[in-house]
């Protein structure tokens, strides 16, 4: 039960591509010669779906042992994580929710929505919230969710 990537993407409308705007991959279980390809199919998946999800809409999207959790907000930004099959959603969803929340506050709209596409990078040189995403990525690994799941099982 593990995340391996957070995205974070603009995408205005169906039609648009999305242009990632910061990321964070925790590739640490992954042989050295596979992190590249990991990080790729990561970056595929997110691409290839974000589109596909309506506005205001979760979903869960399982592919190659791994789970994508999306959520698309209102404002064009969606945000993305991948797992591991036991992940928990309830868990997935409220991260995204949370990196949602810190990432409008951290970064002003009219520079998220100006960035343009930037090749196949998954981070733009203007948004500084990597690092804010990478501790996200660590807090919401095995531990958090162990947290979770006593105090659900404190209060049940």
């Amino acid at each position: 039960m593990k995340l391996i990537a957070l995205l974070v993407a603009r995408c205005a409308s169906d039609a648009d591509a999305p242009v990632f705007l910061c990321s964070a991959f925790e590739l640490g279980g992954y042989a050295f010669y596979q992190r590249h390809s990991m990080k790729e199919a990561c970056k595929f998946l997110a691409r290839t779906a974000i589109p596909r999800v309506g506005v205001e809409t979760r979903e869960v999207i399982e592919h190659d042992g791994s789970v994508a959790f999306l959520y698309r907000f209102f404002d064009s930004l969606a945000v993305v994580a991948i797992g591991d099959a036991n992940y928990p959603s309830r868990v997935a969803f409220r991260l995204l929710h949370e990196i949602h929340e810190k990432f409008t506050r951290a970064v002003p709209v009219a520079l998220w929505s100006s960035v343009a596409p930037v090749g196949n990078s998954s981070c733009a040189a203007q948004i500084h919230f990597k690092d804010d995403l990478a501790l996200l990525l660590r807090r919401f690994q095995v531990r958090e969710m162990d947290r979770e799941e006593n105090s659900a099982t404190n209060r049940g």
